[in-house]
């Protein structure tokens, strides 16, 4: 609750009733906790749940001090993640080893919390033969997203049958000092013989205190062995009546109206069946605190708009052409979602604007809304596939080739045969189902299928295609 306030008060909220902070725990934050959220990255590089909207990224690397090679060369791709880098290396195998063991060092994630390249690079190491000493050096790392890297790429040379590897996990659960997070991999990740054999190891580091995650393997294994920890007093709490709807939107319309207020209001509107009623209101729900992030909308105030749908698109139109650019980003992405035929220039002018910027983190939405168009949208395919070859964002690029697949029916096969090698799991599952036959696609839907990194409906769908199931 503390956190939530906090995160609150940065968007210019200095006070939320509780019972808005507790919706929000109870709806967002405990189903993630209780296990029905994803992981930044899972097995098999999937991706965590949600992802990026319009201008919305959650750890982006300091570009000044992550430089990347240009996207049109084997160590650029290789960088971004991409299928193009992943072949290079093996073809080019000195400059390639090179290339990977500098990947290693440093992370060239753009987005550490969404991009995957864990199994991309665990399976070029394997396929290199290189030395695993970088990796261990990356567990006892301070920084917790390079101890993250080394952890999850020698899980995935394990499953790779990469012995070695297997050991360095289980000899740092043993002696290392971040042992509970790389024992919680070991329990993820691989079959529990490999890892059920050190839970004597495990309790004697804990020395009687509570695991870090009880509620995950390894220790839903070894409940019985651990110590029943206290109870916790039952605590009975009132849920205030919830507000009606008018009175809602009056909070709203009043312009004095305290801020907590206000966001709370929208907060609530926000869960509830579509306000039409809300749309007038729009333009002056936004906040200016703190003063250094600018004017932007309140909080929830997209995911209230979001449930109207295409009743909200005839005040989008109005929205779209704004000088303020929270207001324009709302409107785009309601077009992007419901639009017609006669909005796609709106559209066209802001992915050309985006990338004539750079803005690496969102144009996603405004990709997945332009395929909805299909060939119409074909103006949008040169700035589409500029995104898709030099983005350091992964995490976008399989909505870049969704979309240059659905406006140029037949013309992304060579994205798609490059992308069944992308570092991004969603971009590897799509090119599965629709990369055109070719003297490469058999063989590798035959690695995909039978890849113990592989997440399973990416080897169901190499299994299918491979047995005709699928073109």
């Amino acid at each position: 609750m503390a956190l939530l306030r906090t995160e609150y008060l940065l968007r210019g909220v200095p006070a939320v009733p509780d019972e808005v902070l507790v919706e929000i725990v109870e709806e967002v934050l405990l189903p993630l906790v209780r296990g029905r959220g994803a992981p930044a990255e899972g097995p098999g590089g999937k991706p965590v749940a949600g992802g990026c909207g319009p201008r919305a990224c959650s750890t982006v690397v300091d570009e000044d001090t992550v430089r990347y090679a240009p996207a049109d060369t084997g160590r650029g791709a290789l960088e971004r993640g991409r299928g193009a880098g992943y072949v290079w290396a093996l073809r080019e195998r000195e400059a390639g080893r090179e290339a990977v063991l500098d990947c290693l060092r440093r992370d060239t994630r753009y987005d550490r919390q969404s991009d995957a390249r864990h199994d991309y690079l665990a399976q070029l190491v394997g396929a290199l033969a290189l030395p695993l000493d970088p990796l261990r050096q990356l567990l006892d790392s301070e920084d917790q997203h390079a101890h993250e890297r080394g952890d999850q790429i020698l899980a995935a040379l394990a499953l790779t049958g990469s012995v070695e590897a297997r050991e360095a996990l289980r000899q740092y659960v043993r002696h290392g000092r971040w042992w509970q997070g790389v024992l919680d991999t070991l329990a993820e990740r691989c079959p529990a013989p490999w890892w059920d054999d050190l839970a004597e190891v495990a309790l004697r580091r804990l020395d009687g205190a509570e695991p870090e995650y009880p509620s995950g393997e390894p220790w839903l294994r070894w409940r019985e062995l651990l110590p029943e920890p206290p109870r916790p007093r039952p605590v009975r709490r009132d849920r205030p009546a919830a507000s009606d709807t008018a009175r809602l939107l009056a909070v709203l319309a009043d312009g004095g109206s305290h801020p907590g207020e206000r966001s709370a209001a929208v907060a609530a509107l926000a869960r509830r069946p579509p306000v039409p009623e809300l749309l007038p209101l729009v333009p002056e729900l936004y906040t200016t605190t703190p003063a250094e992030l600018g004017e932007r909308g309140l909080p929830w105030l997209g995911r209230a708009v979001e449930r109207l749908g295409v009743a909200a698109l005839a005040d989008a139109r109005g929205w779209a052409l704004s000088s303020r650019p929270w207001l324009s980003g709302l409107g785009l992405s309601v077009l992007a979602r419901h639009g017609e035929e006669d909005d796609l220039p709106l559209l066209l002018a802001e992915l050309e604007r985006e990338w004539a910027d750079r803005v690496w983190c969102g144009p996603d939405w405004l990709a997945d809304g332009l395929a909805r168009f299909g060939p119409a949208a074909a103006g949008a395919a040169p700035a589409l596939h500029r995104f898709w070859a030099q983005t350091p964002h992964s995490y976008e690029r399989p909505a870049y080739l969704r979309a240059l697949t659905a406006i140029r029916p037949g013309g992304a096969g060579a994205e798609l045969t490059e992308s069944l090698w992308d570092c991004e799991y969603r971009a590897r599952l799509f090119a599965v189902e629709h990369a055109p036959d070719g003297p490469e696609l058999r063989s590798r839907l035959a690695e995909l299928r039978d890849s113990p990194v592989e997440p399973e409906d990416v080897r169901a769908a190499a299994a299918r295609r491979l047995g005709g199931g699928n073109g």
